[in-house]
């Protein structure tokens, strides 16, 4: 309940500011999300949906299919503006194994990275455009 708590507390956080203020971010070097370009995982998944206006939020299910429901599993959200431009630190937290909820505050690329040291996993989600792309990674044995 702890973690619903606190997404639903992040959701409305980054509601409440609409956009991000990029200058108050901290940059974090892109290989934090890039090492899932090579990694092998046990599970993938994609989505598609549409995105009326920002803010707004994506939710999946797609970690239950890999972490134990109640698992504590650390992750971070980052956010870049589009390919090529620099990858910021958004927010962490932990979740249960269930589901996870990313606010969307602005258009632009978000990352959920989850820091489970067996099985790490990677939610990238393209809002660049009203079409939101979103790309999933599970279960990620990272090699270096």
């Amino acid at each position: 309940m702890k973690s619903s708590l606190t997404i639903i507390s992040l959701c409305l956080a980054f509601a409440a500011s609409a956009q991000l203020d990029l200058s108050k971010l901290q940059p974090v070097d892109p290989n934090v999300v890039r090492c899932f370009v090579n990694a092998r995982c046990a599970t993938h998944g994609d989505s598609t949906f549409t995105v009326e206006q920002f803010p707004s939020f994506f939710r999946t299910k797609f970690i239950s299919k890999f972490y134990d429901f109640g698992e504590t599993i650390p992750f971070r959200i980052y956010y870049a503006e589009d390919v090529g431009k620099p990858l910021y630190y958004i927010q962490h937290g932990c979740c249960r194994g269930f589901s996870i909820t990313c606010p969307l505050p602005q258009p632009g690329f978000y990352f959920v990275r989850f820091f489970n040291e067996a099985k790490p996993a990677l939610v990238e989600i393209d809002a660049r455009k009203p079409t939101v792309h979103v790309k999933m990674y599970g279960a990620c044995e990272i090699h270096d």
